[in-house]
Formats: structure tokens, C-alpha cells, sequence
């Protein structure tokens, strides 16, 4: 599982900032996440990893990998989250680049840093059995990913995805377009003011717990450099901002990363047409899919009802490929199930918690004041 076919060859930690962006333009399966801005605004630019592998000295994948290491010791964790990027553009899909990838960050993480390396490619595929077990293969494990999402299918033209939809989603659409709505599009250096504002309100709205926020998105989209930054649209009523839309602007596979709306906007079914208008911008630069993100019709049945909606007929729903695991070291072991334990158990925490506040404040109670009796 560490050698590797005939004429590939990787290169590790020897790019920089502005080379490493530059290459995410050569693979339709970019991501927004594997940006350097990203990784080094979320973890520290001394907790990044990446690695290219290339076929005859020509770029064939790429992948940024977080890594965490125990202090004094060979152990650690790599994770690659998003990645790695192996489909080239203008050019069929080769899984044996994908074996070979998967056998340089084996070699790499696992086999010389004595690392546990976890890859959640957050992909689906046509061929997913093959997918799957070409990790399996190469010595990973699997376990599923328990996220659902839902893509839209753009192969349609975008009349019959309209005539597609739910048909009240359709005639929400139709009905805030005859809205004196002022739909804004510009730079998030003008916008980012009134996206703040309009996600602050939507939080205060649902009280929910957030991991990721959107107020990081905007931090590294302010990092990124002109051409991988979002396109941002805001709805203004009146002159004040009631709801906001970003996306990634490049790559097959379509996503949005900010979405919020205001009070006021909910009455005016402001995030409807920008959400139809990002449909329109991926269909425009040729994309396959837009990933419309999570959803869970038991927790978020309003989420999955919006989501489903405005897919319709040329909706997928599914889950992601799953999650690959490998590692040659118990300490590394160890140390990765330990971190996982104690995020998920706070998680569930805060998760119990915000749950409380919220029933509290429906029974008119202050939970501060009962914690202090």
C-alpha cells in the first residue's frame, strides 16, 4: 500500500500561499474549505500539511491536511476534510490518480509520521462502490457519514428546473419578485456590515448552536484572493439589508456558505430570489450539482422543506461517501478517539443546553436566575 505506479510522485510542504491557490484552479472538485485562507485562519498556517502528487512532473491531485501532533513525541493526527482534489479539468476521471493520491498521504502520514489520518472527502459519486473500496483497498477503514444533504441536479435547463419545483416554493419565488426588493451584488469589503448584521439577527432568531460559524466564512473570504472569493448577494427593503446569499464561484459542484435572513425579511420571502439567482449563476458557468448543504427533516423540518423545495424534481438526496480511516500507531489511535470523545460529548452539551434556554424562554423563565437559586 506505500508504492506507488510507475511515474507518480509527491511533494510535500513546499508550496506557498499564492502557488497553492493558483493550483486549486486547475480541479473541478475544488473546495472552499481546502483554500489556504481557510486552513490557516481556522487552525494556524504551523497546523497545515500539503501535498502534491504528480504524474510525470505534472499536477495530478492536491489535498491541505490539518495536522495536530503530540508535543516530544512521533504521534499525531492528519485530517483531510473536503479532499483530496483529484479531478483535473477538461479531463475524464481517472480513479488511478485517486489510488495513487490515497497511497502517497498513506505513505506520507501514516507511514512516515507515525500519524491517524481520517479523510472525509465530502463527495458523492455515480460509482460509489468503486470509490468506496479503492480507500478500502489501500488499507482504510470505513464508517458512513451521518450528515444528509441535498444536491440539485443541473443537467436540466433552468425552465424545467423551475417547473421542477415544489410548487410552493415556486410560488413564493414568484410572488417575492413582485416585492420591491433591491437585490445588490458587490464586494464582501461593502457588504460584509450589513451580512454581519442580518446573521446576527438570524441567531438571535433561532438560538441555535452553530459549529463553523458564518462569521468565520466571512473572516476567510476577506483572505482569499479576488478570484476564489464568494459572490455575495444582499436583499435590501426599503434601504435596509433583510437577507443575504454567498456561494463559491468556481468548481462542478456548487455550494452556499452564507445564508441568512432577517425579521423582516421573512415576511418578505427575501431569500428566494437569491437563492434562485445562485441556481442561475451555477447553471451559467456550467456546473453539474449544487451541494445544498445539511439537512434534517426532524430538527430542521423548515431547513429540509426549503431545501427540498426549491430542488424539486431534480433533487438528490443522500449522504456523503462516508469517512476513511487509517494508522499504524496505537498512541496516534488513542490520542484521535480521545479528541473525538470529548468534542462530541461538548457538543451534546451545548446541544442539551441551547435546547433548555429555549424551553425556558417559552415558559417565560430565566434559566440564569434558577441556575443562581
Amino acid at each position: 500500500m506505500w508504492v506507488m505506479d510507475s511515474g507518480y510522485s509527491y511533494e510535500v510542504d513546499n508550496v506557498d500561499k499564492n502557488t497553492w491557490h493558483n493550483l486549486l484552479l486547475e480541479f473541478d472538485d475544488i473546495s472552499f474549505y481546502q483554500t489556504w485562507s481557510y486552513g490557516s485562519l481556522m487552525w494556524g498556517e504551523k497546523f497545515l500539511s500539503h501535498l502534491v502528487l504528480k504524474w510525470h512532473n505534472e499536477v495530478a491531485a492536491i489535498a491541505q491536511i490539518h495536522i495536530v501532533k503530540l508535543p516530544l513525541i512521533q504521534a499525531g493526527i492528519a485530517y483531510l476534510n473536503w479532499g483530496p482534489m483529484w479531478i483535473r479539468k477538461d479531463r475524464p476521471r481517472n480513479l488511478e490518480t485517486l489510488r495513487n493520491m490515497i497511497r502517497a498521504l498513506y505513505k506520507e502520514y501514516v507511514g512516515y509520521r507515525k500519524f491517524f489520518l481520517r479523510i472525509i472527502p465530502k463527495q458523492i459519486h455515480e460509482n460509489g462502490d468503486s470509490f468506496l473500496h479503492l480507500f478500502i483497498d489501500e488499507g482504510f477503514s470505513w464508517s458512513p457519514d451521518t450528515m444528509q444533504t441535498v444536491y440539485l441536479n443541473l443537467s436540466q435547463s433552468l425552465e424545467e428546473i423551475k417547473a421542477g419545483m415544489r410548487p410552493k416554493w415556486r410560488q413564493t419565488l414568484n410572488k417575492s419578485l413582485k416585492e420591491r426588493l433591491e437585490i445588490i451584488e458587490g464586494p464582501m469589503e461593502e457588504l460584509s456590515a450589513e451580512a454581519l448584521m442580518i446573521v446576527s439577527e438570524m441567531r438571535k432568531r433561532k438560538h441555535y448552536v452553530e459549529f463553523g460559524s458564518m462569521e468565520d466564512v466571512i473572516g476567510v473570504n476577506n483572505d482569499l484572493p479576488k478570484y476564489l472569493q464568494l459572490r455575495i448577494l444582499v436583499a435590501r427593503y426599503e434601504g435596509k439589508a433583510v437577507a443575504v446569499l454567498g456561494w463559491f464561484p468556481i468548481g462542478k459542484t456548487g455550494i452556499p456558505l452564507i445564508g441568512a435572513i432577517g425579521d423582516r425579511g421573512l415576511k418578505l420571502n427575501a431569500s428566494y430570489p437569491l437563492w434562485w439567482k445562485m441556481v442561475e449563476y451555477y447553471k451559467n458557468i456550467g456546473a453539474s450539482w449544487i451541494d445544498l448543504a445539511g439537512i434534517n427533516s426532524k430538527r430542521n423540518p423548515g431547513g429540509y422543506l426549503f431545501k427540498s423545495g426549491i430542488a424539486g424534481k431534480a433533487r438528490k438526496e443522500t449522504r456523503y461517501i462516508g469517512q476513511f480511516d487509517a494508522s499504524d500507531s496505537l498512541l496516534s489511535s488513542c490520542f484521535f478517539k480521545g479528541g473525538v470523545f470529548i468534542r462530541e460529548h461538548y457538543r451534546a452539551f451545548l446541544i442539551t443546553a441551547n435546547i433548555l434556554k429555549q424551553r425556558a424562554r417559552l415558559r417565560g423563565v430565566n434559566p440564569r436566575s434558577n441556575a443562581a437559586e
